[in-house]
């Protein structure tokens, strides 16, 4: 990605896309989100937003698919971005408010969980949830049951927190 930012970007989408074939051959679905990223970001600053759109859902996809939610935020950020390049500003709204939602939900309901701000957390807690089941995110589901468990215990209720 050093080439992209030195405005190489012809350079850098050779050699982005031979890295992309090696790790798509390897098996290396986390590598390949990684590649399909970047060259999207590459078209991205070259301006060819059918590309941009391409290379962003193929990441989403394969996130998607191998249920990889580690990088949902980055590709939401991203293709928020790229509908703001294309002035189409409901699908940015959109992709950014999923970015947001991605993270954020269960980020407050920890901290409202350690604020002893029991309610608040269940009711972000059931958001980070909903949204892990919309996006089909069960890798998720652990540390949102853990933190369950916790906010039930901490509030007496020792048969919901099993």
């Amino acid at each position: 990605m050093i080439l992209h930012r030195m405005d190489r970007t012809d350079e850098a989408l050779t050699y982005q896309k031979e890295a992309l074939k090696e790790y798509q051959k390897e098996g290396k679905p986390e590598e390949t989100i990684k590649m399909l990223l970047n060259i999207g970001l590459i078209y991205r600053k070259k301006q060819e937003y059918d590309s941009v759109d391409n290379y962003f859902t193929y990441a989403l996809m394969l996130a998607n698919e191998t249920k990889n939610s580690k990088w949902l935020t980055q590709i939401y950020s991203s293709f928020g971005n790229h509908f703001l390049d294309i002035l189409n500003y409901d699908s940015a709204m959109h992709f950014a408010n999923k970015a947001l939602e991605s993270e954020s939900y269960y980020v407050i309901a920890k901290s409202a969980y350690g604020m002893k701000q029991y309610g608040k957390a269940l009711d972000y807690n059931d958001k980070s949830m909903q949204l892990a089941i919309e996006m089909g995110q069960p890798t998720v589901f652990g540390g949102i049951y853990e933190l369950y468990s916790d906010i039930y215990a901490a509030q007496g209720d020792f048969k919901s927190s099993l």
